[in-house]
């Protein structure tokens, strides 16, 4: 393994600190045990659908309860369709062609979860920014292109947004 294509997983990958960070005051009541096996088991799906019904965490035990279940109901259903779908292209996968070029199906899917998540104008932003990054650098060695995708956007998005919405850790007002 290429040590670019590991620096290039990890920058992918990023987006579990994110989600983790996240969803971290919705968690925190639970056991270590749970945490951590929440956090292995939630995908880019299961969190945009969580955090789609919730958007704080529940202020008492019923409502921490409710969230948690339908959570751990998100990772059971998403982990286990994911695990189906393997195997069963482990199985087939030798009687598809490679000339159907279905590699792009996961850059395809890829892009629904992320049009989901842009649901503000700082998040288009964020998008447009990164991806234009992403194709002018594509030339960086390394897969650089994508590491500095991520930092000028951040960059990008922290120099646009309101000095207010940072020191209060609200996003901005969608446009």
């Amino acid at each position: 393994v290429c040590s670019s294509d590991l620096a290039t997983a990890a920058c992918v990958n990023l987006r579990f600190v994110v989600f983790s960070i996240h969803l971290r005051p919705f968690v925190m009541h639970l056991p270590l045990w749970q945490r951590v096996l929440t956090g292995y088991l939630t995908t880019d799906s299961s969190y945009v659908l969580f955090v789609k019904r919730y958007e704080q965490p529940g202020s008492d035990q019923a409502s921490q309860a409710e969230q948690q279940a339908f959570l751990a109901g998100l990772c059971a259903v998403v982990w286990a369709s994911w695990m189906g779908a393997c195997i069963l292209g482990v199985l087939i996968a030798h009687a598809i062609p490679l000339a159907w070029g279905l590699g792009f199906a996961g850059i395809l899917a890829l892009l629904g979860i992320a049009y989901s998540l842009a649901s503000t104008c700082m998040r288009w932003v964020s998008a447009a920014v990164a991806g234009f990054v992403a194709v002018a650098a594509y030339a960086l060695p390394f897969k650089l292109n994508i590491v500095m995708a991520i930092a000028v956007a951040v960059g990008v998005c922290l120099w646009l947004e309101p000095p207010q919405a940072r020191a209060g850790g609200q996003e901005p007002a969608a446009s």
